[in-house]
């Protein structure tokens, strides 16, 4: 539709899907629905409920965002540059992804799973303008902006992290009231890198103001019958870096629905927050559930994790690379099998066999059947990329 017709609110919007679904919305696109129109018709309605059962509501939500609006334009950020976090689930990455989405900027939500070298190169990649971070993950963020050469007045920590200012400090001194100049923003999520470096795609921002943007990408989640508002609670269980969930719950907050954060997933809890928070609507993935007993109960299957990555490496990539000062894409006399601990606070370090077995983390006979799995794995992704590549790529396969 032309720019003129919908900035004055003169045109419709009429969509209708073949098959069982059917969506329309008949009327004006001006004065579209979202979260910022929601919080503003009823502050005190609950809007998130953080891990350690902290609850926000939609005023202070809105609060929050509008203050990050302020402040990150106080440093000099401009409709098209990006925000950058490495951030758990909490506050935090809603806030900010409310921000960006009214201010006309990027969000790069990163995988804080990530080393160092591998954080800095999507900030350098993405051209990020701000970093915000969680001291969880202090050792990859703090290395990550010091390679890019962040300045400290740009980077922003959740508690404390050497050569950034307070998250707490820098909130706390801007104003709460809405923004002028509100554009839509969007999200510019990565891809993993295992077969290279991560990817992202920065598609053009919308024309749209930020409401009626928001009120549109949240039609998919309605595909599935979900519908604003109606008293609906979105259970967050996956980190906030995937794409579906900023997509799943991202359109559940802009449709009026207050979420409910998950650390990290486990079978007990997420029951337990379904009962407690009287949750309507979830994401998950089929790994997540073993067999449906009836129309209401799931058996799912509670597993003990090992706490260890196997790299398998073909050809030199990532940090091999950077350790040993190999090219990237140089072909190794032989597959390669390296151990790392997952631990994020202090950055996967990797580990020998013997660090295993000493503090207990698997035995010498489950570290025998993960190689044995790992080349397997490794065999059969060797023979399809060989289709497509002259080397097959390196692969990370988590435990």
């Amino acid at each position: 539709m032309p720019a003129d017709d919908w900035r004055g609110g003169k045109q419709c919007l009429q969509i209708s899907l073949d098959g069982p679904f059917l969506i329309q919305f008949r009327g004006s696109l001006q004065g579209m629905r979202s979260f910022w129109t929601y919080a503003a018709e009823d502050p005190d309605a609950m809007a998130l409920v953080e891990p350690d059962g902290r609850v926000w509501s939609a005023g202070e939500l809105h609060a929050e965002c509008n203050r990050l609006v302020h402040g990150l334009r106080g440093l000099g950020l401009e409709p098209g540059d990006v925000v950058a976090m490495v951030v758990p689930n909490g506050v935090w990455p809603w806030a900010l992804y409310l921000a960006a989405l009214q201010a006309g900027w990027y969000l790069t939500p990163i995988n804080y799973h990530l080393t160092a070298p591998e954080v800095a190169y999507i900030l350098r990649d993405s051209g990020a303008k701000a970093f915000v971070a969680h001291e969880r993950f202090a050792l990859a963020a703090a290395g990550a902006a010091r390679e890019v050469g962040m300045p400290e007045s740009q980077a922003i920590a959740v508690g404390n992290i050497e050569g950034f200012r307070s998250y707490a400090a820098f909130v706390a001194n801007a104003s709460p009231d809405v923004p002028s100049d509100r554009l839509a923003g969007a999200t510019m999520h990565y891809t993993s890198g295992t077969t290279g470096r991560p990817k992202g795609v920065r598609r053009a921002l919308s024309e749209f103001d930020p409401d009626t943007a928001a009120e549109l990408n949240a039609l998919l989640i309605q595909l599935f019958g979900v519908l604003p508002r109606s008293d609906n609670v979105h259970l967050v269980t996956s980190p906030n870096y995937h794409t579906a969930v900023t997509q799943f719950a991202g359109s559940s907050l802009q449709l009026g629905h207050a979420l409910v954060l998950q650390d990290k997933w486990t079978p007990v809890e997420t029951l337990q927050l379904i009962e407690r928070c009287a949750c309507t609507i979830t994401h998950m993935v089929p790994t997540h559930f073993v067999r449906r007993l009836n129309m209401r109960e799931q058996l799912i299957r509670e597993v003990e994790i090992i706490p260890l990555e196997v790299v398998v490496r073909n050809v030199a990539a990532g940090s091999l690379s950077t350790r040993l000062g190999i090219p990237e894409g140089t072909a190794l006399p032989r597959s390669i099998i390296e151990y790392y601990y997952k631990n994020d606070q202090l950055g996967d370090p990797m580990v020998a066999e013997e660090h295993i077995t000493a503090f207990g983390w698997a035995t010498p006979q489950e570290i025998d059947d993960i190689m044995a799995l790992a080349i397997r794995v490794n065999d059969f992704l060797s023979g399809s990329y060989a289709q497509m590549f002259e080397t097959p790529p390196s692969r990370s396969l988590r435990k």
